[in-house]
């Protein structure tokens, strides 16, 4: 195939996933047409694409190149770290899911090792409520898991906007993921992160055993699990100190990094049936402190969530989230046999019919923010739908970073309208190859913050908005400061999050927070606009230099930002698309400081979150084969 006929199929199948405007892909054949670089090399130092995302458009231009006997057919979601493809298994001419780790976050600590893990609890479990697993290897240096692909919908889903589920259909399918849980048990897996959207809603197979009209449940994600039998130390490949899991369904021993066992999952399980049975989630608080101290002494008596339920059940729900394990159901045996003696009504209702006013919208993802974050590990959280009629749900900030479910539910792309690259847009990103990785935000403290005491407001660790951890601030407006690592050339990549139109988010960087008077390069999030530019002081106006409008579903979802610094600039992303740059004062002799700014914010309920913030040493780009992902 001629270079030509390669760049042609290439920006089509980019254009295709919206991984480009049809604008930019023109631009791009003209001038990879007049030039010795490649297509896929140009449009990543041209700042249109991440090398993450040609990885994917390669991918799908050989779709039976990356795992062999499979063909990939599209994508059914992505993140920071993997991605999830519907494929075909040639020789049994089945649909399956595979789930890839993109090369270029093969470099970051412990993936690999994750990723096998994962691989290895699902294997063991061979279940009708659990995802099989059915391969599992490398190629090309490319890890993969094939699972099956599986049509549903996540229980979060059934319970959006306070609705809940009858008292019937969820005690059936907190039965059911407690069947599941015990076989995980019995070969040695503990999930630790049990929550309403990693379990899967689906259609029973033909000769299913459930009652009619009950549909089947999946449990899903085992990013997190561990195997008993290796020793947890072992099996706990996370940072350290780390917390993992997401919080609000967490239990009491997982937030002092004790000793977990099958109990731990019984804890969570209940916490997602008092959920499905309420419509609202337990321990709403924003403090991840005031979450721990409340999980350790339990729901109070009359807690309304409770209150409205018979007494049998409120009974039993109180046993699975007691705050000691000694005191929840000692055996999923003993769970399963008190599930079955509440006096609960004989008619079953299928999903369809389980609240009246509930609509289920397959272009929306059961969490809007792809976030349900692990509070472990930056890029491995959560999934965003990308095209097709099919989404992937799963764990940590399901759109953007997760760790990734193989399964898929109803969804569509969730992207923004691409910005129009400037015209002043200066030369080639030269260091574009990640290096090193410092995590900034630990998910647990603001341990790092702070800078010299330049903190404006009061700032704390709270709950976000997708069971995670983010940083907020709880005054109406507000800067705290993070030192960036000593790296000439680095990606600085965090999540921000607004809830309310009145609501705007800064982010400063490349500057001495000690000088009060010093320039700074501004990123601003607002509800209408997102701006590049320079200013003065935290509240200070805003020169700005690059301006285009918000995308329609900027509130109530969390969006990635990078902030590169090159050789002589400072490039900005938002979503991974180019936004603007800005040039580094000559004065600039190291990376500076990174300061978060809100206004307009809720001291009472803050609407506005940063998370998942990180740096990555970039190094040189390296010269590559048209086929490679990496420029």
């Amino acid at each position: 195939m001629s270079d030509a006929a390669f760049n042609d199929r290439f920006v089509n199948q980019c254009v295709a996933l919206k991984f480009l405007t049809a604008d930019v892909a023109r631009e791009a054949l003209a001038e990879a047409s007049s030039g010795g670089m490649s297509i896929e090399s140009l449009v990543v130092r041209r700042g249109w694409m991440t090398p993450d995302l040609v990885d994917i458009a390669e991918s799908l231009l050989h779709p039976t190149d990356t795992v062999p006997g499979y063909e990939l057919l599209e994508v059914l979601g992505r993140g920071g770290m993997g991605v999830v493809y519907r494929a075909r298994q040639l020789d049994l001419d089945r649909i399956v899911a595979i789930k890839t780790i993109l090369l270029s976050s093969m470099t970051g600590a412990h993936v690999a090792q994750r990723f096998e893990r994962e691989a290895m609890a699902v294997a063991r479990l061979q279940h009708p409520g659990i995802v099989q697993a059915w391969n599992y290897g490398q190629h090309n240096g490319r890890y993969f898991l094939v699972m099956e692909f599986i049509k549903g919908q996540p229980c979060d889903q059934l319970v959006r906007g306070g609705q809940r589920l009858s008292p019937v259909i969820a005690w059936n399918f907190v039965r059911q993921a407690a069947a599941g849980l015990s076989h995980a048990q019995t070969h040695g897996v503990i999930h630790r992160d049990i929550k309403p959207a990693n379990l899967i809603v689906t259609s029973p197979p033909e000769g299913s055993s459930l009652p009619a009209g009950v549909d089947q449940l999946k449990i899903t994600d085992f990013g997190l699990a561990i195997l008993s039998d290796t020793g947890f130390d072992q099996a706990r490949i996370t940072t350290d100190n780390a917390l993992v899991g997401s919080p609000a369904y967490m239990s009491p021993e997982q937030f002092d990094n004790g000793t977990i066992d099958f109990r731990s999952d019984i804890y969570s399980l209940g916490i997602t049936a008092l959920h499905l049975l309420s419509g609202q989630m337990p321990f709403a608080v924003k403090s991840l402190v005031r979450l721990a101290a409340l999980k350790k002494s339990g729901l109070p008596d009359g807690d309304p969530l409770l209150r409205d339920l018979p007494n049998g059940q409120a009974e039993l729900l109180r046993s699975m989230i007691a705050p000691s394990p000694d005191d929840r159901p000692a055996s999923y045996r003993n769970l399963i046999d008190r599930i079955d003696a509440l006096q609960l009504s004989p008619t079953p209702h299928n999903v369809d019919s389980m609240a009246e006013t509930m609509t289920f919208d397959p272009s929306v993802t059961s969490d809007p923010t792809p976030k349900n974050l692990a509070v472990t590990q930056p890029f491995d959280s959560s999934v965003q739908p990308v095209r097709g009629q099919t989404s992937v749900q799963i764990h940590r900030r399901r759109w953007i970073y997760g760790s990734i479910a193989a399964v898929a539910v109803g969804g569509s792309l969730v992207a923004f309208a691409a910005f129009a690259l400037r015209p002043n847009a200066p030369g080639v990103r030269q260091f574009t190859r990640t290096e090193a990785l410092e995590t900034l935000f630990d998910g647990i403290t603001l341990a790092g913050w702070d800078v010299g005491g330049s903190m404006v407001g009061a700032w704390n660790v709270v709950p976000a908005p997708d069971d995670s951890t983010s940083i907020a601030c709880l005054a109406r407006q507000g800067a705290i400061t993070r030192r960036l690592p000593d790296w000439p050339h680095q990606r600085i990549t965090l999540l921000v999050y607004l809830s309310d139109e009145a609501a705007v988010a800064e982010v400063d960087f490349g500057f001495d927070a000690g000088d009060n008077d010093a320039v700074r390069s501004t990123l601003r999030v607002q509800s209408d606009l997102i701006q590049l530019g320079t200013k003065q002081g935290d509240f200070g106006d805003l020169n700005v230099q690059h301006q285009e409008p918000a995308p329609l579903s900027i509130l109530d979802r969390f969006h990635v930002v990078h902030i590169e610094r090159q050789g002589a600039e400072w490039y900005v992303f938002f979503e991974q698309v180019f936004v603007g740059w800005l040039p580094i004062d000559g004065n600039e002799t190291d990376a500076g400081d990174l300061r978060l700014v809100v206004r307009g914010n809720s001291p009472d309920e803050p609407t506005i979150h940063f998370a998942d913030v990180q740096a990555n040493r970039l190094g040189l780009a390296t010269t590559t084969k048209p086929s490679s992902a990496t420029p």
